[in-house]
């Protein structure tokens, strides 16, 4: 059973929240429907390009000749869409409504909703499979479509009723449809790429280092395995079927954020690494401490003065070319099948999906907020058209804030944006060695914007008591920003009033629907006992001072601000030095307070208590 009141402000950036309210506001619970569209994914069926828009929950369609058609709401905020087998229907993934959606789509241009699907935990990527029903046996197929749930952890395996050896043009998903086959994962899902011939399955992690592989035949989570990276957000196979493509980012926790670091690329570079599929989908460790670590080969996407911040996504064309959306410089980056180099061409502002046209001619880029698309030609290697996608909405400070927060062009040379690290107002879950404790040499674990609210002052020894304070001194100092533009005090108050627009991180327990009650509250009633609240004081579960709890930095330094605990159990690592990957280890490692050792009975009450916050 889905639960019923599981709290979606996690998946929408809310509106009206005013300047006198930085620092202490809790976000508005509307849902946005008004202001820019913000345009996200792409599909091609039925003759037509359909374009989704996470903002309006809504589908455009654009016919090949690039005439927009019209926009039909189907959702509240989607966040991937993908064309079924068959050419008459889309899968839709609407991450505030918790829901898969069958639509079909019709000569008019419009889309007519088949079947909604409950999900949990923010549904952020959709796949359909062909793949065998057993293992080593291809006599025997069936069709599945497969949804990534972010927060959850967890993939949703949808069986549908064809299971002929030809797709069906008639998608109906099976009397289980509404309580599918459910997989555990041990990090964060974001993208989903198969293998040739549907075999495996690869999730790459939302935010962190992690690939993880399922066996599509037994439905099972067989390895997992560490990149040295994050953010990995672009997956491909190769031509060949051989090789898996990753665009991602790598930081460097150890480099301090000087400005001669940032420049060279020594801080946070970005790359396109290639893996081979015969290591990466093969039977292995599936815990985040036991995970092999893959390096394959790599190719920078940028360079010292003309840097490639946050790639987003790739694509291979028919001809072998590698498509790459460099999402925070507002840049396509392609290379021919028997080059190294990118030819990089601009389209709009932040590239967020790229479809190559069926005869491989011609690569349509998603622009989400210029709210276009533009049509670069692969055999000129220019753009050769650019569509707006209906009315752009009058956009608030929030948005133009959430604009500048994906904006590469904020940090020196373009190397990264806040999302870089701060992946979608969360975090990757990585350490970074800049000047927020006011010092080098010390570094500490990036935090989650999520729910930041009210959970002033910032910075791990709370030095910052005011939050445009900590913006604009990050922009400066960590960024280095100011050489290539012009710090406004507008873009800081913009960035703030983004910020605090942000509710906390779901509780993991509450995204799988999984919070045993009498654990939770003998969790709580220890939480008290313990006297917890002295530092994490609820309803923030933070409190304004610095503390010593028997931990100390590189530099001596002693005392930190406690950082809130609401959304604790989607952080990935934990204490500042990101020392523990799991809350049990932080109250097994480090129990503070006072030091005491905890029974494994009460870890387990607290930590169930604790992932409902």
């Amino acid at each position: 059973m889905l639960l019923a009141n599981f709290d979606a402000r996690s998946y929408r950036a809310a509106d009206g929240t005013t300047l006198n309210a930085l620092g202490a506001a809790e976000p508005t619970e509307s849902v946005q429907t008004q202001g820019p569209p913000r345009p996200i994914a792409i599909a091609s069926q039925l003759g037509r390009y359909w374009i989704a828009n996470q903002r309006r929950g809504s589908v455009f369609s654009v016919n090949f000749a690039g005439e927009l058609g019209p926009e039909t709401i189907v959702g509240q905020r989607l966040s991937s869409v993908y064309a079924l087998p068959g050419g008459k229907q889309l899968a839709i993934t609407d991450e505030l409504a918790n829901e898969l959606l069958i639509a079909d789509c019709l000569p008019s241009g419009e889309l007519q909703v088949r079947s909604r699907h409950r999900t949990a935990g923010g549904p952020v990527a959709v796949a359909a499979l062909q793949h065998s029903a057993a293992p080593g046996d291809p006599s025997q197929l069936t069709n599945s479509i497969v949804v990534a749930a972010r927060w959850a952890h967890r993939l949703y395996w949808f069986q549908s009723t064809d299971s002929s050896d030809l797709p069906s043009d008639d998608t109906q998903l099976d009397s289980s449809g509404d309580h599918p086959t459910t997989i555990d994962l041990p990090f964060a899902p974001g993208r989903l790429v198969a293998t040739a011939g549907s075999e495996y399955l690869v999730i790459a992690d939302a935010s962190g280092p992690y690939l993880g592989v399922v066996e599509t035949a037994t439905r099972r989570l067989i390895n997992v395995v560490s990149l040295p990276g994050h953010n990995l957000h672009g997956l491909a196979v190769s031509h060949d079927g051989t090789q898996l493509l990753v665009a991602h980012q790598m930081l460097n926790d150890f480099i301090p954020t000087s400005r001669d670091h940032v420049f060279w690329g020594n801080v946070l570079s970005n790359m396109l690494r290639t893996l081979p599929l015969s290591e990466l989908c093969r039977v292995g460790n599936c815990s985040l401490d036991k995970a092999a670590k893959l390096h394959g080969s790599l190719v920078p996407l940028g360079r010292e003065g003309l840097a490639a911040g946050d790639p987003r996504v790739v694509r291979v064309s028919p001809a072998g070319d590698v498509l790459v959306a460099i999402a925070g410089t507002g840049e396509l980056a392609v290379r021919r099948p028997d080059g190294r180099q990118f030819t990089r061409l601009g389209v709009g502002r932040r590239p967020t999906d790229v479809l190559v046209s069926d005869d491989g001619l011609q690569a349509i880029v998603v622009n989400c907020f210029d709210n276009t698309l533009s049509f670069v030609d692969l055999g000129s290697l220019k753009v050769a058209g650019q569509l707006e996608l209906g009315m752009h909405g009058t956009p608030t400070e929030i948005d133009r804030g959430e604009e500048l927060f994906y904006d590469a062009s904020l940090s020196l040379h373009g190397w990264f944006s806040c999302h870089s690290c701060h992946t979608d107002g969360h975090t990757c879950g990585l350490l970074n060695d800049n000047l927020g404790d006011d010092s080098f040499g010390a570094p500490k674990r990036i935090p989650s914007l999520l729910g930041t609210a009210g959970t002033g002052p910032w910075a791990w020894n709370g030095g910052q008591q005011q939050l445009t304070a900590q913006i604009e001194k990050s922009l400066r100092k960590t960024m280095h920003g100011d050489e290539n533009r012009q710090i406004a005090a507008a873009d800081v108050r913009a960035l703030a009033a983004y910020l605090v627009s942000l509710p906390p991180a779901p509780p993991l327990a509450g995204a799988r629907e999984e919070s045993p009650q009498a654990l939770v509250a003998a969790g709580e009633q220890l939480f008290r006992q313990l006297d917890c609240s002295q530092c994490h004081r609820p309803p923030s579960f933070t409190t304004p001072d610095t503390y010593d709890v028997g931990l100390t930095d590189e530099r001596g330094v002693q005392r930190f601000n406690p950082p809130s605990l609401r959304g604790v159990g989607q952080r990935g690592r934990w204490l500042h030095d990101g020392r523990c990957y799991s809350l049990s280890d932080v109250l097994r490692v480090h129990p503070h307070p006072g030091g005491n050792d905890l029974s494994p009975d009460v870890r387990d009450a607290l930590v169930a208590y604790l992932e409902t916050l």
